[in-house]
């Protein structure tokens, strides 16, 4: 049966000043993309895309390398939620509140430039357009903790605060396809 891998990025190096679109990995985001790679090895994964953000497509690299698979494919819509203008906060707790505001009410422009119900519509879209163009084929698809969240929180009817809040990074869930339906959710890698 073919599946669905879903990764958030491994972790990245925040930076006060520049957005959270060109942020890069850490040292250890780049050590445990090689743990991530074992977890994800018993999936036989056949194709990875990636966002196009950093962090995300070198998540996707360093996991494509050390499982041997073909080169990874850039997919925009695989983005995490427009969020260029979006401030940095200081606070964790400012941060988190701010992201579940949003959440709460997706048609709202709260955050950034894009409406989580508009960037969901998009990821939406991006991995429907995946799946038709690689039928019976297990991908993985590397992307960010928000788009991701509202991702499972529609197929799995889970609040979707409760699941981005979970995440650490990396993380990944299992979907079995061409249904798309839930399997697991590994929050953490480590």
């Amino acid at each position: 049966m073919p599946l669905l891998i879903l990764i958030r990025h491994s972790i990245s190096r925040q930076q006060p000043g520049v957005s959270a679109h060109e942020w890069e990995l850490t040292d250890e985001g780049k050590t445990r993309c090689e743990q991530l790679a074992e977890q994800l090895r018993e999936y036989a994964i056949q194709h990875i895309f990636s966002s196009d953000e950093p962090k995300a497509h070198l998540t996707a690299a360093l996991v494509a390398e050390k499982l041997g698979l073909p080169a990874v494919e850039i997919q925009t819509g695989l983005r995490e939620t427009q969020r260029a203008t979006a401030p940095y906060f200081e606070a964790v707790a400012d941060f988190q509140a701010a992201i579940q505001r949003a959440m709460h009410e997706p048609e709202k422009l709260l955050f950034g430039e894009e409406t989580f119900a508009d960037a969901q519509n998009r990821f939406v879209e991006t991995i429907e357009q995946i799946i038709t163009q690689h039928p019976d084929t297990t991908i993985a698809a590397t992307t960010h903790g928000t788009i991701m969240s509202l991702y499972l929180a529609q197929v799995t009817g889970r609040d979707v605060f409760e699941i981005w809040h979970s995440l650490k990074m990396p993380a990944y869930a299992v979907l079995t396809l061409p249904e798309v339906r839930f399997v697991k959710l590994v929050e953490s890698v480590e």
